[in-house]
């Protein structure tokens, strides 16, 4: 009898993991899906085709009808479904749940490196480049990854690519193992061989790092690193340990006179954009201020998220009507704090409130920046609305917020002032790596 109740617990387990993505959806049920989230777009976003022009989407949307014209599992729906969000920002997308790693499922088990439309195996003395897998054409495997990441920034396709394809390829294809692979190496000879998966998914680099934050001192070179990874932080409690953390990390600072301090948000994908000010505040600097245009379109949603009482939200629309645009003055009084030199590590990663850390230091002159351009555009839409799709249950966001920084672009981030290129294979940067970017900015400041 026990045994069957154990049976019957580990039955309902897989069950509860795997149910709800081999639930069938039906034609009807996806349309009405598809229909949700653009009719949601349209009400939330301040122009949904910012990208794509209406007739294009149009297209995509009819093509994507015509994917759905039988019943799919929401596993496959998702493959589908997602391939909308590369017509719109990295704040407006389709959301689907990491995909538990399935008993006995094989995954790809080689490292890889994306490189545009191109793929090549990494670590390979040979340089040999992917040219198919399992007879499917790389570039064809390529543009289904990255028609599920936004518009805005090309150089951040290639690293996730990079740092996630084996998940990528069981997710988003139907490549399974055994995987034939024909490659072709650098004399442009050409050869096929087949390799058994794995049932482990392996990440051999650090897009996203495990930790989000990290501080590390080196007081014989009078040199230190703070890795600030993520402003995920939105409770309380955390917000607290947080600053609690960088009064130490300063206090250590100012004890042991160091200084040279780098401050690496290469990783940062964003967050809490208040979460930045704690930082700020503990860096010498004078009044910092710059203008940044700020539109927000009034939606219902927006009302509900942003006026708790309902009979007020009428007074809002008379107020604001469709769109509220402003040039905000952004403001920041002198501190006294930190004075050593500091030097910002920003890269194509470094988007939504990491970008706003960065517009501080831009404007502020307080550090030397250096790295690559940031992934967050000087101009372009923020400020995420949540939902979920009815049927498929899948979360979905939309912007419902543009800005723009002084002379913004939304096809170009913040430039670095001494450029460098950043290795994502490292979880944070070492002393060496820190005295090498140290003589490559004095170089540099001979060609200023």
């Amino acid at each position: 009898m026990r045994l069957l109740w154990f049976i019957f617990l580990i039955m309902a387990k897989l069950l509860n993991i795997l149910g709800q993505d081999t639930l069938l959806l039906s034609p009807k049920q996806m349309k009405k899906d598809i229909d949700f989230f653009f009719n949601f777009v349209s009400e939330v976003h301040p122009n949904m085709y910012a990208f794509v022009p209406k007739d294009s989407m149009e297209k995509r949307k009819c093509e994507l009808y015509e994917k759905c014209l039988k019943p799919l599992t929401k596993f496959e729906f998702q493959r589908e479904i997602r391939q909308l969000n590369s017509m719109f920002d990295g704040h407006t997308a389709i959301i689907y749940k990491t995909y538990p790693d399935a008993p006995g499922e094989l995954f790809f088990p080689l490292n890889v490196i994306a490189k545009g439309k191109q793929l090549y195996l990494a670590e390979d003395e040979d340089d040999r480049e992917i040219l198919s897998i399992n007879d499917i054409p790389v570039p064809h495997l390529l543009q289904v990854m990255t028609r599920t990441f936004n518009v805005e920034n090309k150089a951040m396709h290639d690293l996730e690519i990079t740092f996630s394809f084996p998940r990528f390829l069981f997710v988003l294809t139907t490549c399974r193992s055994p995987f034939t692979l024909c490659v072709k190496d650098k004399t442009g000879k050409d050869s096929v061989f087949t390799i058994n998966g794995k049932e482990q998914v392996h990440a051999w680099t650090r897009l996203f790092t495990g930790t989000m934050k990290d501080f590390s001192i080196y007081d014989s070179e009078s040199i230190a690193i703070l890795n600030y990874n993520s402003c995920r932080y939105t409770d309380k409690k955390e917000i607290d340990e947080f600053a609690e953390w960088v009064d130490w990390v300063f206090k250590k600072l100012s004890d042991d006179g160091i200084k040279h301090l780098f401050i690496d948000i290469s990783h940062n994908g964003g967050g809490n954009p208040k979460i930045n000010d704690i930082i700020f505040r503990k860096i010498e600097h004078d009044s910092v201020s710059y203008p940044l245009f700020n539109e927000i379109k009034i939606s219902s949603q927006l009302l509900k998220r942003d006026v708790p009482l309902f009979f007020l939200r009428p007074v809002a629309r008379i107020k604001y009507g469709k769109n509220y645009g402003t040039t905000l003055k952004i403001t920041y009084s002198p501190v006294k704090g930190y004075n050593g030199n500091i030097y910002l590590i920003q890269g194509p990663v470094t988007f939504s409130a990491a970008l706003e850390m960065a517009a501080w230091f831009r404007y502020s002159g307080r550090a030397t920046i250096i790295g690559e351009e940031t992934g967050g555009m000087t101009a372009g839409y923020t400020n995420v609305i949540m939902a979920q799709l009815p049927y498929s249950k899948f979360p979905i966001q939309s912007s419902c917020n543009y800005y723009e920084y002084p002379n913004g672009q939304m096809d170009r981030g913040f430039l670095p002032d001494v450029p460098i290129k950043l290795d994502y294979t490292k979880a944070q940067y070492e002393l060496e790596d820190l005295k090498r970017f140290l003589k490559m900015i004095e170089e540099n400041k001979k060609t200023w």
